[in-house]
């Protein structure tokens, strides 16, 4: 008997119990569940959005949730309803990872619900970063320091102070920290993660610090539980990435430690940020000093890690393309780029034409020549081709960072620490082209009290 015939006989004995066709109407179609973003659909990258749910009709059923893109997680994924009852999820975007745009969420149900709409649409939109935050060093034991300055409206830094360091009570005793990273959890706190690379006294480890609204970091512990010797080289960089499972890990690269060198994928506490369970992976590739690590998310919907890796002074290294498994650990890695001296920072950006471009950094090599950045193509399977110079008029320098940042103006820079420069150490604000160039670089710090005296800058954040 086909579905006509069935809706029919349902609806003569609708009618037969006394009910109206209107209400008869009403009782065959499926119960709505209408799906909306509060209070808006723009969300400001590395901010927040409720999504409601609600229900009208009498049945009930499970709603589920699913973002198109990564660095937008949901929670929680799912929930079930009742008729006339609403729920709630929280859409969280990661500042580093949502790249502004439209993004949507495609929204599944149980047989008896309809979805309305099944895809949600929303645009994020940039948020400028309050702040921007510095690793330097000046090579002496414990003299480590974390630098804070404010970000103005043309980029450009102000008001530096050390936020962390040998003159403030609440000094930590970096000895070389090299790397800082953010990750908000969410329960909408804010955490700083710091690469301590080389100690003699208190071994190598990452410091997890509360970061609060007016910049300040406080509250710093040791996390992780990754055994790095004391007197070896440790943590380089601390990444974060959702696994296709949903779950996000952080990724700690190691030039050292008690198993040699490694790449780490540890949990992260929901409540107070802390690393733990830290599984050395990408065992298979034998990467060698494992430096700075990026994720992105190719044409393909693949995401896959980015790791730089360099062997040693005037010795060539290389960036390795690694897959991101159901569990977050990297496999199936293979050589990217394999004749680059001294590969530091890699960061990928999509320029104002919608091309997303990775972007290399090497310690400058004054006898071959070779450009301190790369800018590279990424094709549909997240292979990096193309590499050319970044740009005709780039600074003589030491590039051991790259970052990004998109002011409220909506102007696109790229930040490049260089700790060897003829005229001192600096940070590089530089422009970057609708073809992905860069060009017009300039001191990003804006500060006419401010020199890093000494300090070495190695990789930068914004928060």
């Amino acid at each position: 008997m086909d579905k006509g015939k069935i809706a029919l006989i349902k609806l003569l004995l609708c009618v037969l119990t006394g009910l109206s066709l209107t209400a008869c109407s009403g009782r065959l179609s499926l119960p709505i569940a209408t799906v909306s973003l509060s209070p808006t659909t723009t969300i400001q990258s590395g901010n927040q959005a409720i999504l409601t749910i609600h229900l009208t009709g009498d049945a009930q059923g499970l709603v589920t949730f699913h973002a198109s893109s990564n660095g937008i997680n949901i929670s929680p994924s799912s929930c079930t309803i009742a008729s006339g009852q609403s729920c709630q999820m929280t859409v969280s975007t990661d500042f580093l990872q949502s790249p502004p745009g439209k993004h949507s969420i495609s929204i599944t149900s149980s047989a008896n619900v309809t979805i309305n709409p099944e895809n949600l649409d929303f645009n994020i939109i940039p948020r400028q970063a309050a702040y921007s935050y510095i690793a330097a060093d000046n090579g002496e034991e414990n003299q480590g320091s974390i630098y804070r300055c404010t970000v103005d409206a043309n980029g450009l830094f102000d008001s530096c102070n050390v936020v962390i360091g040998p003159s403030l009570s609440s000094d930590i005793g970096l000895d070389l920290p090299v790397g800082i990273s953010f990750h908000t959890l969410s329960n909408g706190n804010t955490y700083a993660y710091i690469a301590n690379y080389s100690t003699a006294t208190s071994g190598e480890n990452v410091y997890r610090c509360l970061a609060d609204s007016q910049g300040g970091l406080s509250s710093c512990v040791l996390t992780t539980d990754i055994n790095f010797p004391v007197s070896q080289l440790g943590p380089a960089y601390i990444a974060f990435n959702t696994a296709p499972s949903g779950i996000t890990y952080a990724y700690v690269p190691s030039a050292g430690g008690e198993q040699g060198e490694q790449i780490y994928r540890c949990s992260i506490n929901s409540v107070n940020g802390l690393l733990s369970s830290c599984q050395a992976t990408a065992q298979d590739a034998n990467i060698i000093s494992p430096v700075v690590m990026a994720f992105n998310t190719a044409s393909n919907g693949t995401t896959y890690a980015y790791v730089t890796a360099g062997t040693g002074i005037n010795v060539p290294g290389e960036v390795y393309r690694c897959q991101v498994s159901s569990d977050g650990l990297l496999n199936s890695c293979e050589s990217e780029l394999n004749d680059i001296f001294f590969p530091t920072g890699i960061a990928f950006n999509t320029s104002v034409s919608g091309t997303t471009y990775a972007y290399i950094g090497s310690l400058f090599n004054s006898e071959e020549g070779q450009p301190v950045l790369l800018r590279c193509l990424v094709n549909d399977s997240g292979v990096l081709t193309g590499c050319v110079s970044a740009g005709s008029n780039l600074p003589l320098m030491n590039t051991t960072g790259i970052a990004f940042n998109t002011t409220a103006s909506n102007a696109r820079y790229v930040y490049i620490t260089d700790n060897v420069n003829v005229t001192g150490e600096q940070v590089y604000r530089c422009i970057i082209g609708a073809n992905g160039f860069i060009d017009n670089c300039q001191s990003a710090v804006n500060d006419s009290n401010f020199n890093f005296g000494g300090f070495l800058p190695y990789l930068m954040s914004f928060n």
